[in-house]
């Protein structure tokens, strides 16, 4: 029984690479089904994709699209890659490109999903976060936009996942995550302070931590600066520093806290509906139930990615996907709600497969009841 909560089952160990692209194909599998072809992209995701579609002709960074400044380029400038090798007259196809690559890499995140999970359980119960991550409705809805949460959701979990490895060359990587995430969207500089704290503080009773901690952030300035050159260049300004700093101005001055209370709870109960609605209390107790250095350090990832949530919420701006992030963790801390239900119950693989079958349902469901009418689009 115990060899299967942690994951050392034999089965788990030796076939946990092929779970976990069996999960990864039914996730790209619902996701095509709900996928809507021969539709535009609108929003901030046609903002994007005017942006790569300028950059993948021109060469040239625009300074904006329709008048309007892109500031996280990040993502158009990824996607503009692809644009560039892609060949088709036709304004859809190129929409529907941008789709499937954010649906990709929306699948594809199960991977460093699976990898923090396993940090802290083992293989088998893991496979389950991957499960709670690529299956929520919220998380399929989005990777359909064609929008930068799915590759900013990658970027800055990779970040957490190289942090959390004992190995100074990972670690060293994690800056660099860190920094390309800052350019996908700007709010991913709040990061850099626990980052730095706990690189820091771990490491403190080395007496090579300073050099090493200069080296870290060179690494993530190198991979930051540039593109911040580009935008000063380009706009007039860099979007990460300087809307950082308007951000912080802005607090108290169109902001209530009443506001921000009523706000940040109707977008977090909407967020987290219908899964980690139910997994996330027990899961809680769980988790900090035993406490180390590498709990403590989700724990503060996950406040300091409250922050930004916090601000919009402070504004009044209702809106769940900003909470897309944090899913990741909230992945790893569900499955401690399974580890929870299996302490009492003998009955580990029987319990796993009905929560997964349980979760596709309820997914299901929930994207079947949302679902648009794309005729009518």
């Amino acid at each position: 029984m115990q060899n299967l909560i942690e994951g050392k089952s034999p089965i788990f160990y030796r076939n946990s690479i092929i779970f976990l692209g069996i999960i990864g194909l039914v996730g790209f599998l619902i996701r095509f089904f709900y996928f809507p072809e021969g539709i535009p992209i609108t929003l901030d995701g046609a903002l994007h994709f005017w942006y790569a579609n300028d950059l993948s002709l021109s060469g040239t960074f625009p300074a904006n699209v329709f008048g309007i400044k892109v500031t996280n380029n990040g993502w158009p400038t990824f996607l503009s890659i692809f644009f560039y090798f892609f060949n088709s007259d036709n304004f859809l196809h190129y929409n529907d490109l941008q789709r499937y690559i954010t649906t990709i890499i929306s699948v594809i995140t199960i991977i460093p999903v699976f990898i923090l999970c396993r940090k802290f359980c083992g293989n088998g119960l893991s496979l389950l976060g991957t499960v709670f991550f690529i299956f929520q409705p919220r998380i399929v809805e989005n990777s359909l936009l064609g929008i930068t949460d799915p590759l900013f959701i990658l970027l800055e979990l990779s970040c957490l996942v190289l942090f959390l490895q004992n190995n100074w060359k990972l670690k060293y990587l994690s800056f660099a995550f860190l920094a390309l995430a800052c350019l996908v969207r700007y709010e991913g500089i709040v990061l850099i302070l626990p980052l730095s704290f706990l690189f820091l503080f771990k490491n403190r009773r080395d007496k090579t931590i300073i050099p090493r901690f200069l080296m870290a952030i060179s690494i993530f300035l190198l991979v930051l600066l540039p593109m911040l050159f580009v935008r000063m260049d380009t706009m007039g300004y860099d979007g990460v520093t300087s809307h950082s700093i308007a951000a912080v101005s802005a607090i108290g001055k169109n902001s209530t806290m009443y506001l921000g209370i009523v706000t940040f709870i109707k977008s977090a109960a909407f967020a987290v509906f219908p899964i980690f609605f139910v997994l996330l209390p027990l899961g809680f107790f769980g988790f900090f139930r035993n406490r180390n250095f590498d709990k403590y350090t989700i724990l503060l990832f996950l406040i300091f990615m409250l922050v930004p949530i916090i601000y919009a919420s402070s504004r009044g701006i209702a809106e769940p996907r900003y909470l897309l992030t944090l899913f990741p963790i909230f992945s790893l801390i569900s499955v401690y709600t399974v580890k929870e239900i299996t302490r009492k119950f003998n009955r580990i693989k029987s319990i796993s497969i009905m929560i997964v079958v349980a979760i596709l349902l309820s997914s299901i469901v929930y994207l079947d009841y949302n679902k648009i009418d794309y005729e009518h689009e």
